[in-house]
């Protein structure tokens, strides 16, 4: 369980002749405690599996947090890949495909993923 702060900040113009509310700006804010684990789920697609990438998406949870242009380590199955982040494209993971050729990994598997910044591992798993 993650306990979570979030901050819900509404500007609205009210109608006296409709008595309705319009909202004209809004700021939602939302803290996570530091120590929260960066995990996601994500579905295979065909480009993924065709090119040994994966794509997180840069405004997912991990994708946000995942430099560019570095080298990391996946973590599958028992075994490690070595991998690297794409240059421009946030949340992509490029050097995969020794991992995604495997038998058993196939276009739409869910796979879930958790990130250790610090160490720059990347742990994925199949869904139990």
């Amino acid at each position: 369980m993650i306990k979570l702060n979030i901050n819900v900040n509404l500007e609205l113009l009210f109608d006296e002749d409709t008595h309705t509310c319009n909202i004209t700006k809004q700021l939602v804010q939302v803290q996570t405690p530091s120590n929260a684990p960066l995990k996601m789920e994500h579905i295979l697609g065909v480009a993924e599996k065709r090119y040994g990438i994966f794509t997180l998406g840069s405004k997912s949870v991990i994708g946000r947090i995942l430099p560019r242009d570095t080298d990391i380590t996946v973590f599958f199955d028992g075994k490690s890949y070595s991998a690297h982040t794409h240059k421009t494209s946030g949340g992509r993971i490029d050097r995969l495909s020794a991992l995604l050729n495997l038998e058993y990994i196939h276009v739409n598997t869910k796979l879930i993923y958790e990130y250790d910044d610090e160490k720059k591992e990347l742990y994925v798993t199949l869904p139990e």
